[in-house]
């Protein structure tokens, strides 16, 4: 049994005439391409901060006593999150290319 959703899903992929199966698949990968762009605007705008590229950069700053972590914090948990969430958003991306 379909729900709502499932059934103008269908709808749409017979109306552009694509398989069901190719459109949802389609459909997933361009929202996680979306995702993924996002998430890269958001690494960059912190990793442009303070002139790295990764997290493991950031920790370097801490180590090196270049930054205090009482003042980025904040910053360092939102590029650490977001390296994370791009790893798993590429990974879902290679699984939807088999």
């Amino acid at each position: 049994m379909y729900t709502n959703t499932q059934k103008i899903i269908k709808n749409i992929a017979k109306d552009i005439e694509l398989p069901y199966d190719l459109f949802l698949q389609e459909s997933s990968r361009l929202f996680l391409e979306t995702k993924i762009k996002k998430i890269r605007i958001g690494i960059l705008e912190i990793a442009g901060k303070y002139g790295v590229s990764t997290i493991s950069e950031f920790e370097n700053l801490y180590r090196q006593g270049k930054i205090e972590e009482s003042q980025t914090l904040d910053d360092y948990k939102r590029l650490d999150r977001l390296e994370y969430e791009k790893e798993k958003i590429e990974k879902l991306l290679q699984e939807l290319k088999f």
